[in-house]
């Protein structure tokens, strides 16, 4: 028997209802980023014939690449596709950690939190329940209001230390909030010559770093504990074309490593300043990873760009690049630190993983180094020699 008018309608409004109140609850692509597991992506440890293990196949457009601890963590996707993923560094689920809503410009892991700058916003994820149990993140915390960020346009690249969270946006400024959130105060405006698109910042003891290839220079300057210059900015380095696609990494030791553009090439340098000292002045292909070990710098190596494959079956909006798929073209490379200190000497690089196509992420710790194929679209490890 046909319900009655009445309760029919009665039923479509409860129905309405519910289904506010869900959309109200659960977390929306670009509102309110989530964790969750990727069935997909998720399966167990792999073992591959070149004796490199395969923790994760998140396939689609992979970015960057770091870790912590216990897991690696990732970008995959574009615009409102765009995601931050994590796999535990001895397999397990693969964990979106954070849904942006749009492209993710620089992923830092700091302590117990991830932050991530994206063309929408800065957020930052706590990741003790990820390490703990491989259980959802939470809610992350937007450290810059929206209203902010739309005014300033995107957030370019962050940089974070005990005492401040660093940003810039496309106005050419560089800015500063805290850690829990709240109103950012400027630190500096850079000028018509900030190349604010072309701009990577760096922290380290008590210093603000940055690079200007308008300049072809990198910068720095002593912070206050309120995040204000104290004094003059000084040149670390000069006459060079830094690379704003690789974070600035900083040793034990003293010194800045950081990725040239043009001509490619690695150069290390005192912190303070000096003679840059070129690790691999002669490097092929393209880099877009880099990772510092205790001995060696590690880097990922693809080829030029032939053809993209376009809108791709491998569930990403775009697929990797077509190359010819010889042996040697992409790799993990490393150069010893040790060898290139010697007077004269750029150290010899060697590839630890040869058989793959395009390495657009790497990370390293005492006994692996995990690197990401975007040609393949995969996550994976391969044992260090012990020497």
């Amino acid at each position: 028997m046909k319900p009655k008018t009445a309760e029919h309608g009665l039923g479509w409004a409860f129905c309405c209802a519910l289904l506010l109140c869900v959309a109200a609850c659960c977390p929306c692509a670009g509102d309110s980023p989530w964790s969750d597991p990727d069935a997909n992506a998720t399966h167990p440890p792999r073992p591959r014939k070149d004796g490199a293990v395969v923790l994760s196949s998140p396939g689609g457009w992979l970015g960057q690449m770091t870790s912590d601890k216990t897991h690696l963590f990732w970008v995959r996707g574009h615009r409102d596709e765009a995601r931050v993923m994590a796999v535990p560094k001895k397999g397990g689920a693969t964990r979106t950690v954070l849904h942006p809503g749009h492209n993710v410009t620089r992923l830092q892991i700091f302590g117990d939190h991830a932050y991530v700058s994206t063309w929408s916003g800065l957020w930052r994820v706590a990741l003790e329940p990820l390490r703990d149990d491989g259980g959802d993140v939470g809610q992350p915390l937007a450290l810059v209001p929206k209203r902010l960020i739309k005014a300033r346009s995107r957030v370019n690249d962050v940089a974070v230390d005990k005492r401040h969270v660093v940003f810039c946006d496309d106005d050419r400024t560089i800015w500063r909030v805290d850690h829990g959130g709240g109103e950012p105060t400027e630190v500096m405006r850079l000028g018509p010559k900030g190349c604010a698109r072309a701009l990577n910042l760096g922290l380290s003891g008590g210093h603000l770093y940055w690079n200007n290839n308008e300049l072809k220079a990198i910068h720095r300057v002593k912070l206050g504990k309120d995040g204000k210059p104290r004094g003059e900015p000084q040149v670390v380095v000069d006459d060079v074309f830094p690379s704003a696609r690789h974070t600035f990494l900083f040793d034990g030791q003293g010194y800045l490593h950081f990725y040239r553009s043009i001509p490619t090439s690695f150069g290390r340098v005192k912190a303070s300043g000096g003679e840059v000292q070129w690790l691999e002045p002669r490097a092929g292909g393209h880099f877009e990873g880099v990772a510092l070990g205790d001995d060696f710098l590690y880097w990922g190596r693809g080829w030029a760009r032939i053809g993209a494959t376009g809108r791709s079956g491998n569930r990403g909006r775009r697929g990797g690049y077509k190359a010819g798929r010889k042996k040697g073209e992409g790799g993990v490379m490393r150069v010893s630190l040790k060898e290139s200190a010697k007077e004269g000497s750029a150290g010899t690089s060697v590839n630890l993983v040869d058989d793959v196509q395009k390495v657009r992420g790497v990370a390293v710790d005492d006994r692996f180094v995990y690197w990401m194929d975007h040609y393949e679209g995969i996550i994976a490890k391969t044992a260090l020699e012990e020497d």
